[in-house]
């Protein structure tokens, strides 16, 4: 018998590129419905808080903050919804002064806080406010929903009206928010919105701007009347928000942090001293 001869096959090449075209997935596109991109085409916010808690605010203990937000052209349509993180221990013994978080998500309820955030608010254990605070004074860190740094709330040292600032992801000065004031400064225009009215405005002004007059604000967070019930029952506040015309998305996020730290600060009971 002949012996047979086993020929080596040749090892079939794949070229680089082929492979390559076989193992690589295509690259996920961002959802821009969960990132501050959701801000991009409204001009107006109405933030509305929940009475939420309201008899367990009647015994002595804040309830977690809660907020329908929509838009002034169509405030029956929520857009998203902001729950408050934080222990029953500091919303009791803190109050206004307590550390929490607060985020916002797209829904319209609880069940869409397990979604990613568009962005979070983040407040540590401060003092309350008050004239000629050296230390521990308010301020709300912001961050994206993917925890990148968006800006700060902060209310810097003052000694009659107090005036929140507003910077941006590099810290830089974005915007300068106060209500209106007159008599150099020292005391607030009551009348600057016309006599009469339910409303308590907060106008935003570029850092440093030196004409404050009427009209000369970039944009205004309003305070709104509830109704004689809801303002003498709870702490239920609305706030609507006209942003600067100019504002991109993240500017927009942060004027809407700005809402959180003001309800906090100025419409929340504050502690007992």
């Amino acid at each position: 018998m002949s012996a047979v001869q086993v020929v080596p096959q040749q090892a079939k090449i794949v070229p680089q590129a082929q492979v390559v075209g076989v193992v690589q997935a295509p690259p996920q596109a961002i959802d821009a419905s969960r990132t501050t991109a959701q801000l991009a085409l409204v001009s107006t916010l109405v933030v509305k808080q929940t009475r939420r808690g309201c008899m367990q605010e009647m015994m002595g203990c804040e309830a977690k903050n809660e907020f329908l937000i929509s838009t002034r052209e169509n405030p029956n349509n929520v857009l998203m919804y902001s729950l408050e993180e934080s222990t029953c221990l500091m919303r009791t013994c803190f109050k206004n002064q307590r550390a929490m978080k607060q985020s916002v998500v797209v829904g319209q309820n609880e069940a869409a806080m397990s979604g990613m955030p568009i962005m979070t608010g983040t407040k540590g254990l401060t003092c309350a406010l008050a004239p000629c605070g050296c230390c521990c004074n308010p301020y709300l860190d912001l961050t994206t929903g993917d925890n990148l740094p968006l800006g700060k709330v902060t209310v810097p040292f003052f000694c009659c009206i107090p005036a929140y600032k507003i910077a941006d992801a590099q810290g830089q000065p974005e915007y300068e928010i106060h209500q209106p004031t007159c008599c150099c400064g020292m005391c607030i225009n009551i009348c600057s919105g016309g006599c009469c009215n339910c409303r308590i405005p907060y106008h935003i002004y570029t850092p440093g701007q030196a004409d404050k007059g009427k009209g000369k604000e970039l944009g205004i967070v309003e305070k709104q009347w509830r109704g004689l019930g809801t303002e003498m029952f709870s702490d239920a506040d609305t706030f609507t928000i006209n942003f600067p015309k100019d504002a991109d998305p993240d500017s927009k996020a942060r004027i809407l942090g700005f809402a959180f730290l003001l309800n906090m600060m100025e419409f929340e009971k504050p502690q007992k001293q």
